[in-house]
């Protein structure tokens, strides 16, 4: 998932209405607190709350990169609110 927006950081960044900059930098964060074990969900706040962008905005952003560019962003984050950012749950 992170390798998929990273590949995409302007596109999805522009979509969701973030600067490339700012979605690098919270996701980088998200990545290292997801690495060490962090739980999802908490990550994902304390990682918006840390770098003071909306959770909705990091969400948002991982549903996009979850469609690969197409699909259907609503549907990739139901999915991810039900199954986690990677699917673990």
């Amino acid at each position: 998932m992170f390798d998929k927006l990273f590949e995409n950081i302007d596109h999805i960044a522009n979509k969701v209405g973030l600067s490339p900059e700012a979605l690098e930098s919270a996701t980088g964060t998200l990545q290292a607190k997801i690495g060490r074990g962090d739980d999802q969900m908490a990550a994902l706040i304390e990682t918006a709350r840390e770098h003071g962008l909306p959770v909705e905005k990091l969400q948002e952003a991982f549903a996009h990169a979850a469609t690969h560019g197409g699909g259907n962003p609503a549907e990739a984050f139901a999915s991810i609110l039900a199954n986690g950012l990677f699917g673990k749950g």
